[in-house]
């Protein structure tokens, strides 16, 4: 009996020195460490055509696959089997045609010996056909620009970061675009008021792909705007500063620094994207907000931030002369910005998103930052503004749960919403 216990601690013990990856000592015996799970896919099931296809298991134990939907439109997606014992290749995944005009998005997860992974995809509509950014996870399409020099009649539906927008006689509807490594992207849309000569809002999306690195250029390619200027639109010139001189600067709603990538920075100076803003307040308070926003947008845990600048100008009597041709622009009264994150992981905020708000009266703060008391959810911003600032977010990931991204209180966050601060 000696002998044998004698072989059996020889045996335990050249099992310990052979294999310290797989294995470790826990307590009287040797406990297996599980691998993490990992699935790999032999094409991109995310095509709107839909389609089938045999993905891959990685797993050193048993298994289970689910899949959650994000949005209203569910089962297009689907898996089987949903378990199984170590890894394998001839699990099926199948896809049905995406005849609807929105994006729609699942999550898939492989759950294996206490560990997990989430793969996320989205299935284009017929008006998103190409990427936002390098994760993936969000699309953003080119299917409805009219062409150049036509003011846009509708808004394309799959983009979140859009307002509502009344197109009528005084208004009209643009949007931007840029190539960013030989890929056509949007840049940013906005909404030109023709009696206030100026853009009551900008939106865009924006991350880490989007905004890429540089400097401001010198010099400055301020410039009027195309698609203006192609419709017949009157405009300001903007090559030179606005009259009287020493007050107001040419304020970015875009601002310059979000869009250092390809030919996306110079249409940031187009008289489209500017507003007239007192110098005190575009160079500090709000260069601050600009600031942080691109901040939220590279963490590494943000897919993409999408957000929507604009200016109120309600009330306000008080006009700038443009240099070069002598139109008159409104000053706003106060600026305002709102941002919806959705995070990488579904698992964060609601279904991936959460959202904030910050409206500024238009004046001098002095050398400070945007503190974290002045920030609002979207829904008081919307009741103050009296418009839909996110109109295409109920349709693409349902109602409830629009409802609560728009009013989440970022001052007041839960634990699992706490990304702001």
């Amino acid at each position: 009996m000696k002998l044998r216990s004698h072989i059996f601690a020889v045996l335990a013990a050249a099992l310990v020195v052979l294999l310290p990856v797989a294995v470790s000592c826990s307590g009287l015996g040797i406990e297996e460490v599980a691998q993490t799970p990992e699935l790999s896919f032999k094409r991109n099931p995310e095509a709107r055509e839909g389609g089938s296809q045999f993905i891959s298991v990685s797993a050193s134990t048993s298994w289970t696959l689910s899949v959650t939907f994000n949005g209203t439109q569910k089962d297009w997606l689907t898996i089987t089997p949903l378990s199984g014992e170590g890894s394998t290749a001839s699990v099926m995944l199948k896809c049905t045609p995406n005849e609807s005009e929105f994006t729609r998005k699942a999550v898939i997860t492989i759950r294996s010996g206490g560990k997990m992974s989430n793969y996320t995809f989205t299935q284009n509509g017929p008006a998103s056909d190409s990427p936002v950014d390098g994760h993936g996870d969000d699309s953003q399409g080119d299917d409805d620009n009219p062409g150049p020099d036509t003011p846009q009649t509708r808004q394309p539906s799959g983009w979140l970061e859009l307002p509502q927008a009344d197109l009528g006689d005084n208004y009209a509807f643009f949007t931007h675009y840029m190539t960013v490594t030989g890929v056509r992207k949007r840049n940013y849309s906005f909404y030109w008021s023709k009696s206030d000569m100026l853009s009551i809002w900008v939106a865009y999306p924006m991350n880490r792909s989007l905004i890429g690195s540089g400097a401001r250029p010198n010099p400055e390619p301020w410039a009027m705007d195309p698609l203006l200027k192609q419709a017949g639109i009157t405009q300001p010139d903007v090559t030179g500063t606005f009259k009287p001189s020493g007050v107001y600067g040419r304020g970015h709603q875009i601002a310059s620094a979000d869009r250092y990538v390809g030919d996306g920075n110079a249409q940031t100076y187009y008289s489209s994207n500017m507003t007239p803003q007192i110098h005190e307040f575009n160079g500090l308070i709000w260069a601050a907000l600009e600031g942080r926003i691109r901040d939220w947008s590279k963490l590494a845990g943000t897919d993409t931030c999408y957000v929507v600048t604009g200016c109120v100008v309600k009330g306000s009597t008080a006009t700038v002369t443009s240099n070069g041709n002598g139109v008159k622009v409104k000053v706003p009264t106060a600026y305002y910005k709102a941002v919806i994150r959705h995070a990488l992981a579904p698992t964060v905020g609601y279904g991936g998103y959460s959202g904030l708000a910050i409206i500024l009266d238009h004046k001098d703060y002095g050398d400070v930052s945007p503190s974290k008391d002045m920030f609002c959810s979207i829904d008081e911003l919307e009741k103050r503004l009296g418009i839909d600032l996110f109109a295409n977010l109920p349709d693409a990931l349902g109602q409830d749960l629009a409802d609560k991204i728009e009013a989440e209180d970022p001052k007041n966050p839960t634990a699992s919403l706490n990304l702001w601060w």
